[in-house]
């Protein structure tokens, strides 16, 4: 059984560190970007060091000040020289950050790496590391194969923009996020650099970025398929480009798991990966825990593939993953219990356990077999009909949690009285799931466009349903991203839905619960019409993936979470972050808003201070499907002595039949007097979503 730890601060390394706050690595095309490096002190005269990079747009010097140090300075500490680079366009460097992910992006990231390679105190050997987006450019850099980059760390980061990232879900808009990230982005565009450190350029380089900063909500909706724009960045358009040794960590709560595990099929033998319970958070201080020692491995990864040192990483086991106990969720979990294990591989399960639906609502215990499957119910008496609720999604959490009290998902019953649900009998014995569930469906509906979102729950015997994991089809896409075309009315379709892949123990005396909806708010943006779908259950199943026989407890178990003594900001704490769910049952009118303000107030070291008021609100009308609507406030004041600028984005997106709608505001004032401010609206048509 694993225990929850905190992160201890260690205090004694094999190396002192100093710390350079800020030097400028030019580029070829005369943008130069702001970088802050650790390095270690030589114990002799002449000693080099290997260099370890992390590149992200999210402020080096303020907004991710702590978080960088108590990491780079653990890793320094261990003879590394690293690095954090502000990307083109973000903190204190030069340039506009156009998109995400662009080509511009890792090229810039390649001279950077030459640049660190050539430092007369590096050894010429360097890796990159970091999570989300430094974790996807640390891939999408692997696949550019820059002369010094010898291995990455990549952390809760995806193969694929597009299936598997914040924008769509199995071919449907992700209305939890797409015009929330749009938002955030394009306020981000807008954040200052710091005179303390660009001195008056400042402002000459804040108009530039106001000038041209994008709106991405809406080139993202142009490209509601998988086309061309999602290639860029999707380094499963061609795996063998990655040549490296990668390192890909991630957490069973995160929203990119799945890319691990098609990482571990398609790339070379020296591929590992660690997945823990956590989110979308470092495995050191996660929530939910328990941590790790993950910095001892990230230093061990480093010492093999840039140190050259023979500790035996490469034959470490392919995958070690935490297989989660039965729990009952609430938003606020903090600890799940669970064990961890090592195999080679859980991708490719000996075992899966195989359940029929029923028109009696029932999992039974083997699937229909031969011509019976093949034909499915010819009379109709095994079809089944739903439309659920356009309130479905009441227990939904956010699609990328975090680590704050608002992010799990709660007991689903309610969300299962709103759906088709199946129920196994009670489990005789335990049953380990360990892998991507798939549900297999001979499906029509009565609307070009529907989608069915799955979910998989755990009942326990009191009755309480707890989600163990769920997954999504726009049914438009049954047979392509790429090229989606529309249902025929009536017509029945043999499709699958993979759900995330998740390791968890279901016990005996629970039961198995399969969920079927054709809503999930706030999750997945409504079809244009509310459908109802067919299910031929004769011709339809559930495919769990049960824990190999040979999986086994770790032979060396993780050391304790560690992080090193970071640089301390002065910060006002605020009561947490906030849900909030309103419903109207005369109008049939819901709201659910967060607020998710990390603090009141931020001081870094250097006399940096920073505010934030962050909301988002998504609504609905339970009778009608364009009512949808997605508004969210962003607000940000950077301050120093006489120099204040404030930034506020609002903006909104509604449908009709027909389009998307867009609506932003921004602006941005300096001591008081405006910068910007500019209104825009846009519509992008519905493209089968």
């Amino acid at each position: 059984m694993a225990e929850n730890s905190q992160a201890q601060v260690r205090t004694s390394f094999p190396y002192e560190v100093e710390v350079v706050e800020h030097e400028w690595v030019p580029l070829s095309d005369g943008v130069r970007l702001s970088i802050k490096l650790w390095k270690p002190v030589p114990k002799v005269e002449g000693e080099r060091f290997p260099a370890v990079l992390e590149a992200i747009p999210y402020r080096k010097d303020d907004v991710c000040l702590l978080d960088d140090s108590v990491r780079m300075a653990y890793v320094a500490g261990y003879g590394y020289l690293c690095a954090r680079v502000d990307l083109r366009g973000s903190g204190d460097s030069e340039g506009v950050l156009f998109d995400e992910y662009s080509y511009q992006e890792t090229t810039d990231i390649c001279e950077v790496i030459a640049w660190l390679a050539a430092l007369p105190e590096c050894t010429g050997n360097v890796g990159m590391t970091g999570i989300s987006w430094s974790g996807f450019n640390s891939l999408q850099t692997a696949a550019r194969r820059p002369d010094a980059l010898k291995a990455i760390i990549t952390v809760c980061s995806t193969d694929d923009r597009y299936d598997n990232d914040v924008h769509y879900m199995g071919g449907s808009l992700l209305a939890f996020y797409q015009n929330w990230w749009g938002a955030i982005m394009h306020e981000f565009g807008l954040r200052p650099p710091d005179p303390a450190i660009v001195g008056d350029a400042w402002e000459g380089m804040l108009d530039e970025r106001m000038a041209n900063d994008p709106y991405l909500t809406e080139r993202w909706l142009t490209h509601q398929r998988r086309d061309s724009y999602w290639h860029t960045g999707s380094v499963c358009e061609d795996y063998s480009a990655i040549a490296c040794p990668v390192l890909a960590i991630g957490g069973w709560t995160d929203g990119y798991t799945d890319a691990i595990l098609r990482l571990l099929d398609h790339l070379g033998a020296c591929t590992k990966a660690i997945i823990g319970l956590w989110g979308h958070t470092w495995a050191e201080r996660p929530v939910p825990g328990p941590a790790v020692g993950i910095l001892q491995e990230n230093v061990r990864w480093w010492d093999r593939w840039l140190k050259g040192i023979e500790n035996g990483a490469e034959k470490d086991p392919t995958v070690r993953y935490y297989l989660m106990d039965a729990c009952k969720l609430s938003p606020s979990l903090g600890f799940r219990p669970g064990s961890w294990f090592e195999a080679p591989s859980i991708t490719t399960p000996e075992h899966v356990r195989e359940l029929a639906l029923a028109a009696d609502g029932s999992l039974a215990c083997e699937p229909a077999t031969g011509a019976a499957k093949s034909a499915g119910a010819a009379d109709g008496s095994g079809i089944l009909t739903h439309c659920s609720s356009l309130l479905c999604g009441t227990q939904v959490d956010t699609w990328l949690p975090m680590g704050s009290n608002i992010d799990l998902p709660s007991e689903q019953t309610p969300d299962d009285e709103r759906s088709l649900c199946f129920d196994s009998p009670e489990l005789t014995e335990d049953l380990p799931i360990v892998g991507q569930p798939v549900v297999r469906l001979r499906v029509a509906a009565d609307q070009p466009e529907a989608f069915v979102f799955a979910r998989l729950c755990d009942v326990w015997p009191d009755g309480e349903s707890h989600l163990i994991t769920r997954g999504n089809l726009n049914l438009t896409h049954r047979d392509s991203n790429a090229d989606p075309t529309p249902l025929e009315p009536g017509t029945f379709y043999d499709v699958e839905i993979p759900m995330k892949a998740v390791a968890q123990v279901v016990p005996a005396g629970h039961k198995v619960r399969l969920a079927l909806s054709t809503s999930y708010w706030i999750w997945i943006w409504p079809s244009p019409k509310k459908a109802t779908i067919s299910v031929d259950c004769a011709a339809s199943e559930l495919r769990l993936p049960v824990q190999n026989e040979g999986d086994r407890p770790l032979a060396r178990p993780f050391g304790p979470a560690e992080i090193a003594y970071g640089e301390r900001p002065r910060i006002v704490p605020n009561d947490g972050f906030h849900a909030i769910r309103e419903y109207d049952p005369e109008t049939g009118e819901m709201s659910y808003t967060r607020i998710t303000n990390d603090y009141d107030s931020m001081e870094t070291p250097s006399g940096m201070r920073l505010t934030m008021n962050k909301t988002a609100t998504y609504r609905i009308n339970e009778h009608d499907p364009l009512s949808a609507e997605m508004e969210t406030v962003r607000g940000e004041t950077f301050s120093r002595e006489g120099w204040v600028i404030d930034i506020e984005v609002r903006s909104k997106m509604t449908c009709d039949a027909e389009d998307f709608h867009v609506w932003t505001k921004s602006k941005v004032s300096h001591n008081g007097k405006a910068l910007l401010d500019e209104e825009r609206t846009s519509s992008v048509p519905r493209d089968l979503n």
